[in-house]
């Protein structure tokens, strides 16, 4: 089906974009990327949005392979950075990612073992954050870092947590940044996700109000406001 005039032009505004994102990236300036990332991590369940994306990382990856270009960090942030799937779209979205793999595959076919376990993985942990009744032991991974159950993925959490101490009852530390990235990757599936990271400014640890002294995670706002995360 032929693209409408508005909707060819809006891609290819988005396309030059992108380019100039990995381009900056590669300088060390990956402000624009991590945007990029942010904008298809909120509309991960607008079909038409992440067929989009889905078709102008694909354009990119093909201009990178035709120019003998390093790809790696466009796999990396296709494979690892965005969560494509939710328990409720990876039907519709995977034919359309299937192109995208296969680019990869062609650029380089050692990524194999790797997209299987991207296939593997990456959908079980949509699978694992979106459904409230899941079993135990569906694999998952965050960051590239591969959890065999959903109990070994909470234990992480809680080893993480161990590293900041608190010393008064209303104390929220923000987390580290490697810190930062790995809870915001897991919280980027749950189902209120967008309302969640709206404003959001950073990622902090602190006792829970009114739960007899329990801790949580909290979503720091820009306008200095709390959220509670509950894990």
């Amino acid at each position: 089906m032929q693209k409408r005039p508005e909707d060819a032009k809006k891609e290819e505004q988005l396309f030059i974009y992108l380019q100039k994102s990995y381009a900056d990236a590669q300088k060390g300036m990956p402000n624009s990327m991590n945007k990029i990332i942010e904008e298809v991590c909120r509309k991960n369940k607008d079909i038409p949005q992440i067929g989009l994306w889905v078709e102008l990382f694909n354009r990119l990856l093909l201009q990178l392979q035709r120019n003998g270009n390093d790809a790696k960090m466009v796999i990396d942030i296709v494979l690892y950075k965005i969560p494509w799937f939710t328990s409720d779209n990876h039907f519709q979205v995977l034919p359309q990612f299937k192109k995208i793999l296969f680019t990869i595959l062609s650029m380089s076919p050692s990524q194999l073992i790797t997209i299987y376990r991207f296939l593997v993985q990456k959908l079980s942990l949509q699978m694992l954050i979106d459904s409230e009744q899941t079993r135990d032991d569906i694999p998952c991974e965050v960051m590239g870092q591969s959890y065999p159950t959903k109990a070994a993925l909470q234990q992480q959490i809680l080893v993480m947590a161990e590293a900041y101490q608190l010393t008064a009852e209303n104390q929220i530390v923000k987390l580290s940044e490697s810190h930062k990235q790995f809870i915001k990757e897991i919280l980027i599936h749950h189902p209120k996700a967008d309302e969640k990271l709206k404003g959001m400014s950073d990622i902090g640890y602190g006792y829970f109000p009114s739960k007899n002294k329990s801790k949580c995670f909290y979503i720091i706002k820009k306008d200095n406001s709390y959220e509670d995360i509950s894990y």
